[in-house]
């Protein structure tokens, strides 16, 4: 959807420079539109895309129909290559580095290596690794990958490195396990990161 048709159908309002979802207060026309993404994100996006991305999607949205778009977004982001005409490739590919730079950004804030993530979703959550991405991708907002991101800690705890570089006190056990002790109370840290602790 490209951002004129999601301000058309409400989904986006103009605020200065950049665009937000509207409030409830402010009226919002009854239908929407289907179909594909914007580069676009609400005003409280903590980290948003740049205005220099969002201007290279809008340019590309005026040379690529939006599914020809979405289609080559998505194989972006899956790690293959794709063929548009002029320099829209070019372009496709700066929207996806920034995408996911932003991305990267939200996980080093979580102490979550991007490449591990990655790995173990490609494995254990393709689907919903995708279904992220695609979010993402729509809505200018790596928060989209924190419930996966969730998961991912659960199975696969941060390293005792990790959790020491963010403030907690860690330590192994005999048997290797890592155990993180939280304002007096030592648990396991796979129990710490599944409960959004560490």
């Amino acid at each position: 959807m490209r951002i004129e048709q999601a301000v058309q159908c409400g989904l986006l309002v103009r605020d200065g420079e950049t665009y937000r979802e509207p409030t409830p207060n402010e009226d919002k026309p009854a239908q929407s539109l289907p179909g594909a993404a914007q580069a676009e994100q609400p005003a409280e996006v903590p980290d948003p895309i740049s205005a220099d991305v969002i201007q290279t999607h809008n340019e590309l949205a005026e040379m690529v129909p939006a599914p020809m778009l979405d289609a080559a977004i998505s194989r972006l982001l899956d790690g293959q290559s794709v063929t548009l005409d002029g320099d829209a490739g070019v372009k496709a590919q700066k929207v996806v580095d920034a995408l996911y730079s932003q991305a990267g950004r939200r996980f080093a804030s979580q102490n979550v290596d991007a490449e591990a993530f990655g790995n173990w979703a490609r494995v254990n959550a393709k689907g919903e690794l995708k279904a992220a991405q695609l979010a993402h991708y729509a809505l200018g907002d790596a928060r989209v990958y924190d419930r996966l991101v969730a998961r991912y800690l659960g199975a696969v705890p941060p390293d005792g490195a990790a959790i020491k570089a963010g403030g907690v006190e860690t330590f192994a056990t005999r048997k290797g396990e890592q155990m993180v002790t939280i304002n007096g109370y030592t648990m396991r840290a796979k129990v710490a990161a599944r409960a959004g602790l560490i």
